[in-house]
């Protein structure tokens, strides 16, 4: 019997210690309006489309994901063509439309151990 549980309890810290070395992490894709007139962005992740109305001055948050279980030392970079299936800006009332699905337009900030940000600043002047 003592076999037995010794067995199991090394099965157990062998999976204790293979798992606390990976880890999930979250990370928010967000932008912040610097432009003189309401942006609205268009966009697609690889689950959801959606719509969003950003007033000047203001920055909201677009969605959050998680890159699934990744190993220890995160949150890490990537590129984000692998989040963002589509993005395209509107500033004001003009009928063109802005593709930012480049890593160029995008800041990565790692906020804690488990958390990031990206963040794409719309000043009406970068060159699309």
């Amino acid at each position: 019997m003592k076999k037995f549980h010794s067995k199991k309890g090394l099965a157990i810290l062998f999976l204790f210690l293979l798992s606390s070395c990976e880890s999930s992490y979250e990370y928010k894709y967000s932008i912040s309006n610097k432009a003189n007139s309401t942006i609205t962005i268009f966009y697609s992740t690889y689950s959801n489309d959606s719509v969003i109305k950003i007033a000047p001055g203001e920055t909201k948050e677009l969605f959050k994901t998680s890159h699934g279980i990744e190993g220890s030392g995160g949150p890490f970079q990537r590129d984000i063509r692998k989040d963002l299936k589509t993005i395209e800006v509107k500033i004001g009332t003009t009928d063109s439309a802005y593709n930012i699905r480049d890593n160029k337009f995008w800041t990565f900030e790692k906020i804690s151990s488990y958390n990031a940000k990206y963040n794409a600043s719309i000043n009406g002047r970068q060159s699309y």
